[in-house]
């Protein structure tokens, strides 16, 4: 209404004249409520995709193979962290990926366990890098899932252990059971598929996950 244009201010002065006060509080009181109800709506939305991920988590007896949107997955499991997530640099560079055979909500604690210990790798400055790829995967077409951080690295003379149950790299302060990654391998080759890592001492991470499109059925992946 160019209220912030002194001139523009003056034209509803001569206008309104005597009642130039009373009518500003009023239009006073609209722009708070509509401030209200914009952040009312924002709010809703955030709690309507928190309970749609917190549903998908509580799925657990409906555990069975379906084809879905990968990225639908990973999107739930970043909604879990939003509160961390907006204090980093997050990039989500995903490709133009089909629907992927699998269990959805097995998976999900896969990325959950990634974007954990990317956020707990990571300073004030950090960066997290999701990249979705299609790829080719022992003569199968296959998606390519990585999490990239910037953060302190994994000494090469450890590499090797970090899938080990019982072992973590929480850093000292972070807490950790040392069962996440153990457990998302075992859940990423009972989709057929492989995780592997790349890291440089001081300078990244990247978790990089493996999938065909269509696993072969392990028996213990439907009863």
């Amino acid at each position: 209404m160019g209220l912030s244009n002194p001139d523009a201010v003056k034209q509803w002065m001569r206008k309104l004249d005597n009642e130039f006060d009373a009518t500003l509080n009023q239009w006073d009181m609209f722009y708070q409520a509509g401030s209200l109800l914009r952040s009312t709506n924002v709010c809703a939305r955030r709690i309507a995709d928190m309970v749609k991920s917190l549903k998908t988590y509580a799925r657990q007896d409906d555990e069975t193979l379906m084809e879905v949107d990968i990225h639908e997955g990973i999107e739930d499991t970043l909604v879990m962290f939003e509160n961390q997530l907006k204090r980093i640099q997050l990039v989500k560079d995903y490709g133009d990926l089909r629907p992927i055979r699998c269990m959805p909500i097995a998976l999900q604690q896969v990325w959950t366990n990634l974007i954990s210990n990317a956020l707990d790798a990571i300073g004030a400055d950090g960066e997290i890098i999701v990249k979705t790829r299609e790829t080719v995967f022992r003569s199968r077409k296959a998606v390519k899932i990585s999490v990239r951080d910037n953060g302190s690295g994994i000494p090469e003379s450890i590499k090797h252990k970090i899938f080990e149950l019982n072992y973590t790299t929480k850093r000292e302060g972070h807490f950790g059971l040392g069962i996440g990654l153990s457990v998302s391998r075992q859940i990423v080759e009972q989709h057929g598929g492989m995780i592997d890592v790349s890291s440089s001492t001081g300078a990244f991470t990247e978790m990089i996950v493996t999938l065909p499109y269509s696993p072969i059925i392990a028996p213990s992946m439907e009863g």
